[in-house]
């Protein structure tokens, strides 16, 4: 199966709860189906971890966004306001992230946002077989349960 990740920041190193969450994820998956990860990076020194994601046989397209890491200001808040896009999803829009989701979303049977505001991209048009939604409710077991049913899978 062809799994399509989106994350807003590497899933490595695993210095939160949320990388943790995202990277063993990512590996599970890896282990038996052909992954593709598209995700921001904020810093050129993050630059030195990217071996992990070809080491795990994952296709990794990473995209530099300084913007990221700033808090927000005021362009951000125009633009949100502008846009009529949520401040958290406006913060993330970048074009390179558009083009590289638009070239790999057509081979997609899995589409795994692991954030909400990253779903932003999905076009309209998409269709694949699963859609695999993060939900952050306490004790949701929801991306466990869809994870394990995709891994039982060939």
């Amino acid at each position: 199966m062809n799994i399509l990740i989106v994350t807003t920041r590497l899933p490595y190193p695993m210095i939160s709860g949320a990388k943790i969450r995202a990277f063993h994820i990512l590996k599970a998956l890896a282990e038996r189906h052909k992954v593709t990860l598209i995700s921001f990076y904020g810093t050129e020194a993050e630059e030195k971890h990217f071996n992990v994601y070809t080491s795990l046989g994952v296709k990794f397209i990473p995209i530099l966004n300084p913007a990221i890491d700033r808090q927000v200001g005021l362009k951000a808040l125009f633009h949100s306001l502008s846009s009529g896009l949520p401040l958290t999803v406006s913060k993330y829009t970048h074009s390179a992230m558009s083009e590289a989701i638009a070239e790999n979303v057509r081979t997609a049977d899995v589409i795994h946002c692991e954030h909400m505001h990253m779903a932003e991209y999905l076009p309209s048009t998409t269709s694949p077989r699963y859609w695999m939604r993060t939900t952050w409710k306490h004790r949701s077991l929801t991306a466990t349960a869809v994870v394990k049913a995709i891994c039982s899978r060939n």
